[in-house]
């Protein structure tokens, strides 16, 4: 090879690895595929991203880079729940026990469910 072409290999592979390490403000090196090489670290930092229209929540951007989404937001995607009514009575993190739509509405929010119908009327207690 000549030593123009090996210089200018030399230059690009230098902008290109300089535009990895930079990336953008907005926009993550994960999200850019910087590090879809097939390997990802065992780092759990929750992303949220689309695949063909669906929304997927990714344990890191590593990963969903791998399965070539889009990386929307750091953290999970939300959860759309059905609007199907079928009680449920849910521990919420604060431990109050409280009724919810459906199982799904209440791990959305993070509860425990402790039975599939409502809870008991309890006036005064828990």
């Amino acid at each position: 090879m000549s030593r123009k072409l090996i210089s200018g290999l030399q230059a690009a592979l230098l902008v290109v690895a300089c535009a990895i390490v930079t990336g953008t403000a907005q926009t993550p090196a994960f999200a850019q595929g910087a590090f879809s090489t097939g390997a990802c670290p065992s780092i759990h930092d929750p992303v949220c991203g689309r695949k063909k229209k669906q929304l997927i929540t990714y344990a890191n951007g590593c990963l969903a880079a791998n399965d070539r989404a889009t990386v929307l937001a750091r953290g999970a995607c939300p959860q759309a729940c059905p609007m199907i009514y079928q009680p449920v009575c849910a521990e919420d993190a604060q431990g109050v026990r409280r009724n919810y739509g459906n199982a799904c509405a209440a791990t959305a929010d993070g509860a425990r469910i402790i039975r599939n119908r409502r809870c008991w009327l309890t006036f005064g207690r828990r």
